[in-house]
């Protein structure tokens, strides 16, 4: 068994794996717009997520947010599904082992 041997064995299970992570994160990343798309269009969720209003004897405006907006975020980026960023970084990082074994062959 020479190099170019191992080499074409490696470069075939990266491809294989490449084609396998790219595959399931596509589907998450369209689960995952679908669950958001849904989410904001259910008049139910946009009632429990408005802001409750008010006023004060003075008349100005009282504005207090619903409890899903009153605890810290546990969000990796404001914004962006944890999810997401974790296969993206998960993307980023087999990218780059692949490029850095591309390179050296």
């Amino acid at each position: 068994m020479d190099w170019d041997d191992i080499w074409g064995g490696l470069s075939e299970a990266a491809g294989e794996t490449w084609d396998i992570v790219s595959s399931v994160a596509g589907e998450t990343l369209r689960n995952t717009v679908q669950t958001v798309k849904e989410a904001g269009t259910s008049v139910e969720t946009l009632r429990e997520n408005a802001p409750i209003k008010g006023t004060n004897p003075d008349g100005s405006p009282i504005v207090v947010q619903n409890a899903a907006y009153t605890g810290s975020s546990a969000q990796y980026i404001q914004g962006v599904d944890n999810t997401v960023v974790l296969i993206g970084g998960t993307l980023l990082v087999v990218g780059l082992f692949y490029f850095m074994a591309k390179g050296r062959g």
